[in-house]
């Protein structure tokens, strides 16, 4: 590809190796599609750096590591700056926005559109949710419009925003489905990564372990319900064990407080930790079944961990919501819950626990992101949506 692609994301480093929120998820993982000299790079603010991040950054011709605030028209200013900086030394055909909310900016940017013929991407990642504000709910459909009538492109990650914005009357021809990349080599349960965790090895082989990684939000991990389903599948005499790990928070100690209180103190594992990519493959590798228990929306659609634990050949059990049901086929590469009761989660639960049936699910869940998220997938349509733009009027 000759075109030049100005990547402009508000990530922050350290480091590219461990876990980011669905809102910097994908200002790394597009970049490093594309990770190649002839591409440059804006990133938010730093610490510090390690081997890694270097290594990685060193993939690109320029970097700029422009500092960010919670001040939208400052932070507007400074990448248009940090923009105008690379610009003096290199020519851009093309700047991609990554989940940045800096309304100022794309105005901005219109002087370089006239004068260089310069084209602008905004990538959509987070549908608005039911429950959102009325002002909210008005704002988002307000940016939508404005940002369509200024972006040549619109990178959305999931059939589900790509359907809002047809709704909104949004131009069709603008609108690329990007969907999150996967490192499926990285994420494969058969690398068969050394067991380290105490609380995995401990009893491996007479424990079905159910697992939950992510927000534990009230809205991403409805507590009570799924203390419930366990308790219930416990009734069943199946010795089962949840381990629901969160990178950040304190919510872990009123779950395992509840788990106390429902004396499933031997059945509940909630602790916070920043894991490395390496300690996910182990956890979701070791499940038997990983669910996604979500009533709300927070974060990228569709989610990272969905796309890493198929990746990883697990069974996967997630509610009727976002764009779970584009993705999972009900009974063949996952399970969907609806409506999501404790009696529905463990009736679930307990059919991938014991079923043989359920195993080919994992098989098919695997080949489901081969076909359509791995990075090799990605990075095709990436190339696909830079050359139409380019050549868009």
């Amino acid at each position: 590809m000759d075109m030049r692609i100005c990547f402009i994301s508000r990530c922050r480093l350290p480091s590219y190796n461990v876990p980011k929120d669905g809102n910097t998820f994908l200002g790394i993982e597009f970049p490093r599609c594309l990770g190649r000299k002839g591409h440059n790079l804006i990133i938010g603010s730093k610490s510090k750096l390690d081997d890694y991040d270097i290594r990685f950054l060193n993939l690109f011709e320029q970097v700029v590591l422009a500092s960010y605030s919670n001040n939208r028209v400052k932070d507007s200013f400074t990448f248009y700056r940090a923009l105008k900086k690379i610009m003096k030394r290199t020519r851009i055909d093309i700047v991609h926005l990554i989940n940045t909310d800096y309304l100022v900016f794309p105005l901005l940017c219109k002087i370089f559109k006239e004068t260089r013929k310069l084209k602008l991407i905004y990538t959509f990642s987070m549908p608005y949710f039911k429950r959102m504000a009325f002002r909210d709910y008005l704002l988002v459909h307000i940016k939508r419009i404005a940002f369509s009538k200024l972006f040549d492109g619109i990178c959305v990650t999931s059939p589900l925003l790509y359907d809002l914005l047809i709704k909104q009357n949004i131009d069709k021809e603008k609108i690329f489905l990007i969907p999150p990349p996967i490192d499926s080599v990285f994420f494969d349960s058969e690398a068969r990564y050394k067991t380290k965790s105490k609380l995995i090895k401990q009893n491996r082989d007479q424990v079905s372990i159910v697992l939950y990684f992510g927000d534990l939000h009230p809205l991403r991990f409805p507590a009570r319900k799924v203390l419930n389903a366990i308790s219930l599948i416990k009734k069943e005499n199946i010795n089962v064990k949840l381990i629901a790990v969160s990178r950040y928070g304190s919510e872990h100690l009123k779950i395992n407080e509840m788990a106390q209180k429902m004396n499933l103190n031997g059945n509940v594992i909630c602790y916070t930790k920043s894991l490395r990519n390496e300690e996910k493959v182990e956890l979701y590798s070791n499940a038997d079944v990983v669910i996604f228990p979500f009533e709300g929306f927070m974060g990228i659609d569709p989610p990272a961990t969905l796309l890493e634990a198929m990746s990883c050949g697990k069974i996967v059990v997630a509610s009727r919501i976002q764009s779970m049901p584009y993705i999972i086929k009900d009974g063949f590469n996952g399970i969907l819950v609806d409506p999501l009761t404790p009696e529905k989660l463990a009736e679930q639960l307990k059919f991938t626990l014991t079923s043989e049936e359920a195993k080919k699910m994992g098989a098919n869940a695997r080949e489901t992101i081969l076909q359509h998220f791995s990075k090799e997938k990605v990075t095709q349509k990436l190339l696909r949506m830079y050359k139409e733009v380019s050549h868009s009027m």
